[in-house]
């Protein structure tokens, strides 16, 4: 099976967003409620061999609803252009998180309303940056549960809740700044994420009477393994969580939040981290995994730069492709031969300017 035609020249930068938007429902209300809707996710564990199939991943769009700040809602709507334009069309189509800037209701309605323009259904993972206000209260009531499972032509999928901070509480909201970006996470008392012990129990269920053999992929916005602290690109109970999915033969994590490609592997769990659509970080100053590839620096003066989508195609042994579609340069893919390879095989191509 080939891969999928990555979009070229698709630049939805100066359209119209009233335009656009008349195209998607004008209202949110029942989009996901009861858990139906285009971005339902239906639980359904029944292990087996799986069928290859593709699917897209958007992330990190860090929408608002100030008119004066519409580059990430113009990037977002690329976003869902390249999504639509792939060929063949993707399976499904994660989100992968941090849809709103600052967790407000309003923007991640509005967020809601673009994703309702992808033809493919829909599944959602929250962000950090979606629970900064009510600590997720806005992002449920829209989107439904923030930790749940599928079985999909037999890989069993796994959304985690991976953005709680440790020592939340269990009804607590968080306010005031304590989420911020990973630059302005320096503060230590927040610079830490967790599964928490109901969501490692909420693991383990989803991957109860699930066969060792079956593959399975876990979608987090948070790593789910430790990275750099004082940047909150950590999971305090990323051992324990580990622990969990060491039994299966094929496990893979799909994460964001970094803004970057990563990728890691730990037994036999490999974790990848995603692009970004609002804007590139840094690489940061420790822990970056040692089967991330160089890559070049962005342009300071083009805000697409680093920016992109990315796709994941699922062999039929369960083994993951990752590819990153970068939107100003050719797309790379971490292959699950170099992973399995500790990176000798398949090695991606070297940066051409110092890494940033």
């Amino acid at each position: 099976m080939t891969g999928p035609r990555a979009p070229r020249g698709i630049d939805v930068g100066g359209v119209d967003r009233r335009a656009f938007l008349r195209v998607v429902s004008a209202g949110v209300a029942g989009l996901c409620a009861g858990g139906t809707g285009p971005f339902a996710a239906p639980d359904a564990p029944t292990p087996g061999r799986a069928d290859a199939f593709r699917f897209a991943v958007i992330a990190d769009a860090h929408l608002s609803v100030d008119p004066r700040n519409d580059r990430a809602e113009k990037a977002l709507l690329r976003a869902v252009a390249d999504v639509n334009a792939m060929d063949p069309q993707p399976d499904f189509v994660v989100f992968g998180g941090d849809l709103a800037r600052d967790g407000r209701k309003d923007a991640l309605a509005f967020g809601a309303r673009i994703l309702k323009a992808v033809k493919a259904p829909v599944r959602m993972v929250v962000g950090d940056h979606d629970r900064h206000l009510d600590g997720g209260v806005a992002w449920r009531a829209l989107f439904g549960d923030d930790a749940y499972a599928w079985t999909h032509k037999g890989v069993r999928f796994v959304v985690v809740n991976g953005v709680r901070r440790v020592g939340e509480g269990a009804s607590s909201a968080t306010r005031d700044g304590a989420i911020q970006g990973p630059l302005h996470a320096d503060d230590r008392r927040w610079a830490a994420f967790e599964v928490g012990e109901e969501g490692r129990a909420r693991l383990a269920a989803h991957l109860s009477g699930v066969t060792k053999e079956t593959p399975v992929v876990v979608l987090s916005h948070g790593p789910l393994y430790k990275l750099h602290r004082g940047w909150n690109l950590w999971t305090e109970d990323a051992e324990t969580v580990q622990a969990i999915l060491a039994p299966f033969d094929r496990v893979t994590v799909v994460h964001a939040h970094a803004h970057q490609p990563l990728a890691h592997r730990i037994g036999r769990i490999d974790f990848h981290g995603m692009l970004a659509t609002a804007f590139p970080l840094p690489r940061p100053p420790e822990g970056v995994p040692p089967l991330t590839f160089p890559i070049d620096r962005p342009n300071p003066f083009n805000p697409a730069d680093g920016c992109g989508i990315g796709w994941v195609r699922i062999a039929a042994d369960g083994t993951a492709d990752v590819t990153h579609a970068w939107w100003n340069r050719e797309p790379t893919t971490v292959t699950g031969r170099r992973m399995r390879s500790g990176g000798v095989e398949d090695p991606p191509p070297r940066a051409r300017r110092s890494s940033y």
